[in-house]
């Protein structure tokens, strides 16, 4: 077991997009939520853009808890681990990034 594991390896996080997706897909008995599921994924797309525009720490690490940000998902060519654990510093009270 790794003993410099730090507080921030304890935290959950969920990727949003592709629980939505799996569920979606995987689950013939919610075959008839797909929609539903898709709507959910644009509106929460739209508050993950309006997230970033009123940039507020705690609101950002939520949504990198989430991977609704591109930095935060790790499918994404805009991936940044570093920026998304400076924005989870700074959701905590540290110094700024």
């Amino acid at each position: 077991m790794e003993e410099n594991r730090n507080e921030d390896d304890l935290e959950w996080k969920m990727h949003f997009p592709t629980f939505i997706a799996e569920v979606a897909n995987n689950n013939s008995e919610m075959a008839g939520l797909k929609i539903g599921f898709q709507l959910m994924q644009n509106l929460l797309g739209q508050v993950a853009q309006r997230a970033s525009e009123l940039n507020d720490p705690q609101l950002n690490a939520m949504m990198c808890k989430m991977a609704l940000y591109e930095i935060a998902d790790p499918y994404s060519k805009e991936y940044d681990p570093e920026r998304v654990k400076k924005i989870l510093k700074q959701a905590k009270g540290g110094t700024e990034g």
